[in-house]
């Protein structure tokens, strides 16, 4: 007979729990701008044999003004082809709140080193930051995306 109670306790217990509303997920967009670029290390950069020119781990830091406040550290790799760059890295931005490290992906068809891409990053508070785009604009980048909070 215990085992029966116990068995239907937990049993309760488990659909208690699993009975839980979900809590919904907000997507918020967000719009932000890059600027007053600081060259904090230009990295190592070398021209190769067909003359392409690469760089490794060049990092700036950038202030960021709109929807997100606060600053953006880049680590850059970039190859500069003819007909079109790639840069590829890694990201922090730093706000009052949260803190989101993540990648990003572009290319540049211009050859004049104005880069547009992807990014995606993961916030300290459970937030990311999905479906972002980076754009050259005048006075700075452009940064467009969303804000996914799974807790709502």
């Amino acid at each position: 007979m215990r085992r029966f109670i116990l068995l239907a306790m937990v049993a309760a217990m488990a659909l208690t729990v699993l009975a839980r509303p979900a809590m919904a997920e907000t997507k918020t967009p967000f719009t932000a701008m890059e600027s007053d670029e600081i060259v904090l290390d230009y990295g190592t950069s070398w021209f190769s044999h067909h003359g392409e020119f690469h760089v490794r781990g060049f990092v700036d830091q950038l202030v960021l003004t709109g929807d997100l406040e606060g600053t953006v550290v880049n680590v850059a790799n970039a190859d500069f082809l003819p007909g079109q760059s790639d840069v590829w890295g890694t990201m922090v931005i730093t706000t009052s709140d949260t803190t989101y490290e993540g990648s990003f992906r572009g290319v540049d068809q211009t050859g004049g080193g104005s880069f547009s891409g992807t990014f995606v990053a993961h916030g300290s508070d459970g937030t990311e930051l999905i479906q972002s785009s980076f754009t050259p604009v005048e006075g700075g980048v452009l940064l467009q995306g969303i804000i996914l909070d799974p807790n709502g």
